[in-house]
């Protein structure tokens, strides 16, 4: 589990560049993909179950990854990775 959290107006998000810097490190250390950009989305709110998606181009393909929230903290489980198009998608 890792957390991705900021807070802010009262209001608990992730942390899209923890987010983003999470990414990196699962695809390149642990899966040897070379990522050339990662993106994931502003004011996602921390809540027990949800998900969000963050994308990551690499030199063979677009990625999608998914997080799914395990409490509203900020903790998530390991990441879906998925495919979603060509490289430049």
């Amino acid at each position: 589990m890792i957390a991705l959290l900021v807070a802010g107006c009262g209001d608990t998000f992730i942390d899209p560049r923890a987010a983003e810097e999470d990414i990196l490190r699962e695809l390149l250390d642990e899966r040897g993909i070379e990522v050339d950009t990662v993106r994931c989305p502003e004011e996602v709110e921390a809540e027990e179950g949800a998900a969000y998606g963050c994308t990551a181009q690499t030199p063979r393909a677009e990625l999608r990854i998914t997080y799914r929230q395990i409490d509203g903290e900020g903790g998530v489980g390991t990441p879906e990775i998925e495919r979603i198009g060509p490289a430049g998608g």
